[in-house]
């Protein structure tokens, strides 16, 4: 069975994917910075990784592209699905959507 501080990260790794994929870049820095620090099983851990790298290399593009480089460039990298439906994920008991409370606790 799934505690509520693990349901919760499951809501949040959920929660970054779907920015990610929105290219809200501002809001996903801050998810990202949050889940940093928080204690993920290996698949976790790997989704995150693939979540924060398409993350820096979209912002490499930017401020590449801001900088006036060439804008023939090769193909961008991105994480593209990163977040795989785990059984037991998301709508356990304790961690709906329109309750974030557990955001601030991860240590």
């Amino acid at each position: 069975m799934m505690n509520r501080k693990s349901a919760c990260l499951v809501a949040l790794l959920l929660h970054a994917s779907l920015l990610f994929k929105a290219r809200h870049d501002g809001e996903l820095g801050a998810v990202l910075e949050r889940l940093q620090a928080a204690d993920m099983t290996s698949a976790q851990r790997q989704d995150f990784d693939a979540l924060r790298t398409g993350y820096e290399a979209r912002q490499r593009q930017v401020r590449s592209t801001s900088a006036g480089e060439a804008a023939d460039r090769g193909p961008v990298l991105t994480a593209g699905t990163v977040y795989r439906h785990r059984s037991g994920g998301i709508g356990r008991p304790g961690c709906r959507s329109d309750r974030w409370s557990c955001l601030g606790r991860f240590p």
